[in-house]
């Protein structure tokens, strides 16, 4: 087999505009409604280099505590491996940008990184419908990362739906508080407040996927996320940061993933940098876009 080429990717990341839990099936997993955005900002940056003969797949990590059996690169190489006889000898370095437990999607985006590069250039003929299964395999939200266009996600991930819908009238911006959330806890906690009848139907807030082309071009868009009325109670900072970012100015922010990142949209420009200042000098991490 030809080495592989050096090649340096920036995967970016994903923000979740709209998240309706559906349920949950016999096996465990929980089902969604989802309006996924691919975002280029914040991203790691993930270097390929040949690596040395019958070595496989070493990997290093700008945290070196990144760079173990479950990094969602090595199950991504590993899942190619498993059906395909030409994985080749690889090293990657990991430059890890997006902020972990933050409801980004930066592991996934790694993963499905990795899918595709060695889709091109090892086992190009394996059909396009095989890799969104391997993609699967390796996590919910991989398969989104091959397609990179907005999406609304329904079951556990594997349907997807492009949406052509434009988002050029809005300016973004993603909050990235201190803190970590595991999206297991999130959805356990979920588990509990929906077995004792906490969680509170927002049929009134939603917007159903075929309604999104009018909502995203007329500019009312309406932003949704079940896990915030689980996790804000346990961490109420980010309740707050939520409504102390609508009261600067921004048109509708919603919690991405289990969080813990905001996301924020607003259509004026003079609004995004007011607000930038403010989260400056609260030294809170965030990206404009």
């Amino acid at each position: 087999m030809a080495p592989v080429p050096h090649q340096q990717q920036a995967p970016g990341c994903k923000a979740n505009l709209y998240l309706r839990i559906t349920g949950q099936r016999e096996d465990g997993y929980h089902e969604l409604e989802s309006l996924f955005l691919p975002l280029q900002q914040p991203s790691d940056q993930i270097h390929f280099e040949p690596g040395a003969p019958g070595s496989g797949l070493t990997l290093t990590c700008s945290d070196p505590d990144l760079a173990t059996p479950s990094n969602s690169i090595r199950v991504a190489y590993e899942t190619f491996r498993s059906v395909s006889d030409k994985a080749p000898d690889l090293r990657i370095h990991l430059d890890k940008q997006v902020p972990q437990g933050a409801g980004l999607g930066g592991g996934s985006a790694d993963a499905a990184c990795v899918l595709q590069y060695l889709h091109a250039h090892v086992c190009p003929g394996l059909p396009e419908q095989d890799l969104q299964r391997l993609a699967l395999q390796v996590g919910a939200d991989v398969p989104f990362f091959l397609h990179r266009q907005p999406c609304w996600v329904s079951g556990i991930g594997e349907r997807l739906e492009p949406l052509p819908v434009s988002f050029a009238q809005w300016r973004f911006l993603v909050v990235c508080p201190d803190v970590s959330i595991s999206t297991g806890w999130a959805y356990r906690i979920w588990d509990e407040m929906q077995s004792a009848f906490q969680i509170l139907r927002q049929e009134d807030l939603t917007s159903p996927r075929h309604a999104y082309r009018q909502c995203c071009s007329s500019g009312a868009l309406v932003l949704y996320n079940s896990f915030e009325q689980a996790v804000f109670p346990y961490f109420p900072e980010l309740g707050k940061l939520k409504q102390a970012l609508l009261a600067a100015g921004m048109d509708a922010c919603v919690m991405s993933g289990s969080g813990s990142a905001l996301v924020g949209l607003t259509r004026n420009a003079m609004t995004l940098e007011s607000v930038c200042s403010k989260l400056e000098a609260r030294r809170v991490s965030f990206y404009a876009i």
